[in-house]
């Protein structure tokens, strides 16, 4: 049985410091690491020296229905929904979380782990505090979108698009702006390299060179 008495934070053997609302990488056997947020943690009832830690899972695009679309970068991964973390938190303290059939059928939101196969942390951003970032520090991702499993569904179902393509704005590929109409281009969808682009001091796409 996981003890309800919630603990503020832990250590791992490396003297690292795990707290509540840390993000987290988990081993993983057969993929890369896994990635969660510390929602719950407790003495292991059964286990001196070892805390059962309920984690809130991040999810790669890869593992999302529909799978990796152009737009996704690289780091980016996408959060439960704050409701489901709160969900998550309510059973943590109020029911026994011994890993159950009916418990593990709802775990494509929150589980229950070991503390031995937490590896160390991640940091989790916002796109906009990625993005401000001039070198990309390991184990540093960036989020934008919250993920139901259960429901396979995304929120914000829509957000802002750019270039001839129309596609969300991806932090891995080049971008540049037009300098008449503000709006950004993939030289790739303009069918010219970056270096060409701005040989120029101003950049004005196609568009705006008709106008003007």
């Amino acid at each position: 049985m996981v003890g309800t008495e919630s603990l503020e934070s832990f250590f791992l053997d490396q003297n690292i410091e795990i707290k509540l609302g840390d993000s987290i990488t988990i081993k993983s056997e057969t993929k890369p690491a896994y990635l969660g947020n510390v929602q719950h943690i407790a003495l292991d009832p059964d286990e001196e020296d070892s805390y059962l830690v309920t984690v809130a899972w991040y999810y790669r695009p890869t593992e999302v229905h529909g799978g990796c679309k152009m737009y996704h970068g690289e780091k980016e991964v996408l959060s439960v929904s704050a409701l489901i973390l709160f969900l998550g938190i309510i059973l943590c303290v109020c029911i026994d979380l011994s890993l159950s059939p009916l418990w593990t059928s709802q775990s494509d939101h929150i589980d229950t782990i070991d503390s031995s196969t937490i590896i160390g942390h991640c940091k989790v951003l916002t796109l906009e505090q990625y993005m401000e970032l001039k070198t990309i520090p390991e184990h540093t991702y960036y989020s934008r979108f919250f993920y139901s499993p259960s429901r396979k569904i995304f929120k914000p179902d829509s957000v802002a698009v750019f270039c001839y393509c129309e596609m969300p704005y991806n932090p891995d590929l080049e971008m540049i702006m037009c300098e008449k109409c503000e709006e950004w281009f993939h030289p790739q969808c303009l069918g010219k390299p970056m270096k060409e682009l701005t040989a120029t001091n101003k950049f004005m796409c196609a568009d705006c060179r008709r106008r003007w």
